[in-house]
This record gives structure tokens, C-alpha cells and sequence, in this order.
């Protein structure tokens, strides 16, 4: 072999040598193990949840689901329920919160906002709330503010029946209602 084919053979080798170790490197990065927290995981996630005759209860939205690894239960963030029922809807966000995996119970946390839709508009705030989804039933011992058209209404020890419209306030009540 001459001089020159022995240095031409030096350059592809020095050059397949270089080309593998990028080639390696690259591989490695993509098998680095992920660590696993959650059995799954879901973004900007829809769930329905149906009755035994096949109409919808309720809707579940969010930015996130998590089902934590060994668990049956469901954290949401940025959840709103959608409760459906004859004499109207409720809309109901928080910041986050806890379900069952049967999707009948929820606790509520952060910035509660739940909206009444029937023949008039009742609005709802508060920090905390606990939601049967399947009785359609809330309750909170939270401090609860109640807004309808120019009425007010504030208290503690909320209890609410959902498919009814029908609230309960239970300790340190205050407000004004105009008809």
C-alpha cells in the first residue's frame, strides 16, 4: 500500500470512528430512564360519565389527570364539572382536585367558582367543596359568597342540592336580597 491510500484510509477511518461516537451519544440520550410516578398521566383531558339508561350525569374537563402509581383515585388540576340535570346545570371550577375512580365523589380546592344555570343565574364562591357527583350534592364549611342579579348573600356550613337549586347556609349569615 502506498503512502498516499494509507493515509486516505487513516482520514475514513478517523472519520467512521467520530460518526459512531456521535451516533452512541445520541442513542444514549434517548434511552435515559424515565422516572414513573403515575399509573397515567392526561393533558387538557374530556370525561363523560353516563347513567345506567345511557344519559350523561356529568362532564369532567381539565389541564391535567394524574392517577398516582398504586392508586384508584384521580388528582385533576384546573378541573371544571359540568353537573347536568332537569331543572337546569351547574358549571363548577377550581385549581384543583381529588375524584374517585368511579367518578362519583370530588373535593375541590382553590378558587371555586360554581354557576347555577335555571330560571335565574346563582353564582357560588369559595375555597373548598365536596361534591356527590351522583346525588348532585355539595357541601363545604368554608366561608361560601352567593351572588343572584343585585342579591348577596354570605355565610359559612354550605350545603346544596344541585339538581334542585336548593342551598343551605348554617353559621354567620349576612347579606341583602332585591327582588
Amino acid at each position: 500500500m502506498s503512502r498516499g491510500h494509507l493515509s486516505l484510509l487513516a482520514i475514513f477511518t478517523a472519520l467512521a470512528i467520530t460518526w459512531l461516537l456521535t451516533l452512541d451519544q445520541g442513542q444514549q440520550d434517548d434511552t435515559t430512564p424515565l422516572t414513573v410516578e403515575d399509573d397515567y398521566h392526561l393533558d387538557d383531558f374530556k370525561l363523560a360519565a353516563f347513567d345506567h339508561d345511557g344519559n350523561m350525569t356529568h362532564r369532567v374537563t381539565g389541564s391535567a389527570l394524574r392517577q398516582l402509581s398504586g392508586s384508584h383515585d384521580f388528582k385533576l388540576e384546573a378541573p371544571r364539572f359540568i353537573l347536568l340535570s332537569e331543572t337546569g346545570r351547574w358549571d363548577i371550577t377550581a385549581h384543583s382536585a381529588w375524584m374517585d375512580a368511579a367518578m362519583t365523589q370530588a373535593e375541590l380546592r382553590g378558587g371555586i367558582v360554581a354557576t347555577g344555570k335555571a330560571q335565574d343565574d346563582l353564582t357560588l364562591t369559595t375555597s373548598d367543596l365536596a361534591l356527590d357527583l351522583g346525588r348532585k350534592l355539595a357541601t363545604t364549611d368554608a366561608l361560601v359568597n352567593i351572588t343572584q342579579g343585585n342579591s348577596r348573600l354570605r355565610g359559612e356550613a354550605l350545603t346544596a342540592n344541585l339538581q334542585t337549586h336548593w342551598l343551605r347556609l348554617r353559621h354567620n349569615i349576612e347579606g341583602y336580597y332585591v327582588p
